[in-house]
């Protein structure tokens, strides 16, 4: 996957120890200085939280590019192991976890071996749920899923 699927539009926000940094995709893509280039020497780690697909994959595979330990946890398998296969094609190595973020113990065993096993320097959440349809085909329970 290439982080230019993104699109000049998209907006990514990343936190960065106290610190959130807001940009365009583009504005973050290029220049070796930013602040999202991982220092020589030093390997910071990024946990892309629902990293398996769509903006958290291109997150993932962006900040590889730009020599992060990536990290990332996902519910889904199936999208897990592909993900393994795109970073793997990319020549980016991964660490991956199965994380539900609608399970607090599932989130807090993600968070404490993530922090425990390589720190965590940034993190990047792109978990969420993909409802088709129109906001009136959604039930309270799957409404209360999407915001919760």
């Amino acid at each position: 996957m290439n982080p230019d699927c993104l699109g000049e539009a998209s907006i990514a926000i990343l936190a960065y120890k106290n610190y959130h940094y807001v940009a365009n995709v583009s504005d973050i893509r290029y220049g070796e200085d930013s602040m999202l280039s991982a220092s020589r020497g030093e390997a910071r780690t990024v946990f892309v939280v629902g990293g398996a697909s769509g903006i958290g994959l291109a997150s993932a595979t962006l900040l590889g590019q730009k020599g992060w330990r990536v990290v990332i946890g996902d519910r889904n398998a199936d999208a897990l192991d592909r993900a393994r296969e795109v970073l793997d094609s990319e020549g980016i190595p991964v660490i991956l976890l199965d994380l539900d973020v609608s399970d607090p113990s599932s989130v807090n065993h993600a968070f404490d071996k993530v922090s425990k096993d390589y720190g965590i320097d940034s993190l990047v959440n792109a978990a969420g749920i993909l409802q088709m349809g129109t906001i009136l085909d959604v039930d309270e329970s799957e409404w209360n899923k999407i915001l919760n």
